[in-house]
């Protein structure tokens, strides 16, 4: 949040520099996604003032006084799903976890298309194990922005902890088209294969492990089991056999 906060005042300041005459409404893109419905920022000096407070307490660590900044701040301006999100996070750090949910449903409500505060719920949802909750908020995230590598892995534990096997795999299968080779999220699909008793595409993605990286001891591991689970013992035995080389 602390980044989010960092470009919200920004925005903030260049509003002030902008408008000195504070008359106008004037629009803000929501971090990470340019396309997406501006957050709309009514310039006021004192919600302008009391915000920077806000952010000022905050990184003191001073939740308390954040909270009081931000909600004066959103007296002043009631357009801006931003200062809601940060009122939400003083919510958090104050043990109002509740409450947190509460506002951050009503800033996307204010603007369905701000990422951060979903993610945001979506954390929350996760400590109080709505996992439910936390999947749709990120499936939603992933259709405002599907190149976000990081929360659609956060996506696909959530599908392996609800025993969404198939959902899991898929997601990280995108993942993988998205970042090129990376042995770990290949490992993971061909164990998802693996578990679905899909052997023959795990055999394929652990060989392609192998061939990427030939000292990967999971990978030959992995292989091994494959052939093990349909008694081909020999088969096995010369894949661990070829490990240690």
């Amino acid at each position: 949040m602390k980044s989010g906060i960092r470009l919200f005042l920004f925005s903030l300041l260049l509003l002030s520099i902008g408008c000195a005459g504070g008359r106008k409404a004037l629009k803000q893109e929501p971090p990470s996604q340019v396309s997406a419905k501006s957050d709309s920022i009514s310039y006021n000096p004192k919600a302008v003032s009391r915000y920077m407070d806000g952010i000022l307490a905050a990184n003191r660590g001073d939740w308390a006084s954040a909270f009081i900044a931000f909600q004066e701040a959103y007296l002043y301006d009631s357009t801006s799903a931003s200062l809601l999100g940060s009122i939400a996070e003083a919510y958090a750090n104050l043990g109002r976890l509740e409450a947190a949910i509460l506002t951050l449903k009503k800033a996307i409500r204010l603007d369905p298309a701000n990422i951060e505060n979903r993610n945001m719920l979506a954390s929350f949802y996760s400590q109080i194990r709505n996992f439910k909750g936390a999947i749709e908020q990120y499936e939603k995230i992933k259709e405002l922005d599907s190149t976000n590598v990081e929360l659609r892995f956060r996506l696909a534990t959530l599908y392996l902890i609800t025993k969404q096997t198939e959902k899991a795999l898929r997601e990280f299968q995108d993942i993988y088209r998205i970042e090129g080779f990376n042995p770990d999220v290949l490992l993971r699909i061909a164990d998802l294969y693996f578990e679905t008793r899909n052997l023959d595409r795990a055999r394929e993605t652990y060989r392609e492990v192998i061939k990427q990286e030939p000292q990967n001891e999971e990978a030959y591991l992995g292989l091994g089991a494959t052939y093990e689970a349909e008694g081909d013992t020999d088969s096995a035995l010369k894949v661990y056999e070829e490990a240690l080389q």
